[in-house]
């Protein structure tokens, strides 16, 4: 007489049948329950290029920058295009820093490098110091970018009074649809801007 499978024994079948059901079903829709991460899936990050700075930076004069301010909704992690009033953000194509930051240091480099190709240095004891103000500073993927911003040369005591200036210019992007080409046109309007800032602080002086 042959014994009935125990409670335990037909648990044990139970389990194994459905895991076998879910590997078939799963091998059949090509799905994996996790994925492994592929540089496809990754988020690319940039940072504002140097490359077309003329001098290496041990013989750069210094330049008194103050603040440099951008609106906050070019402040986020992720690049930002713009078409009229629309705004989008990428999240596969990220800055490494703060965009703050890297407009900062990268507008007071491009200047000292503006000053330096003319071997002239910014008088701290004129002009204390150089605050910026962007407007725009985006623009569309397969268009041109822009750069807007309201720049102040502020004296230092006993002297002129501050001066203010209105600077604008739109670049090609060297490559439709290319967040690397977005990238690099951004640091080419931004070195027309620290061109026009160094200009003005020269004449002033």
């Amino acid at each position: 007489m042959r014994s009935r499978p125990t409670f335990f024994m037909k648990h044990k079948i139970l389990i194994a049948t459905a895991a076998v059901l879910c590997s078939a079903l799963l091998s059949a829709c090509n799905i994996s329950v996790f994925p492994p991460e592929s540089d496809a899936q990754a988020p690319k990050h940039y940072v504002l290029s140097d490359e077309t700075v003329p001098v290496s930076n041990a013989t750069l004069p210094q330049i008194p920058f103050g603040r440099i301010s951008i609106p906050s909704y070019l402040d986020v992690p992720q690049i930002v295009t713009r078409n009229g009033n629309l705004v989008s953000r990428s999240e596969k194509n990220r800055w490494g820093e703060p965009l703050s930051r890297g407009v900062a240091r990268n507008l007071a480099l491009r200047c000292a490098a503006h000053a330096a190709a003319v071997h002239e240095k910014i008088a701290l004891g004129e002009t204390e110091r150089i605050q910026v103000v962007f407007e725009r500073f985006d623009g569309e993927l397969n268009g041109n970018v822009e750069i807007s911003a309201l720049y102040t040369l502020i004296p230092g005591k006993n002297s002129a009074a501050a001066t203010s200036h209105i600077f604008k210019t739109t670049v090609p992007v060297e490559a439709p649809n290319d967040y690397d080409a977005y990238v690099r046109t951004l640091s080419r309007a931004l070195d027309a801007l620290a061109a026009e800032i160094v200009s003005s602080a020269l004449l002033k002086n």
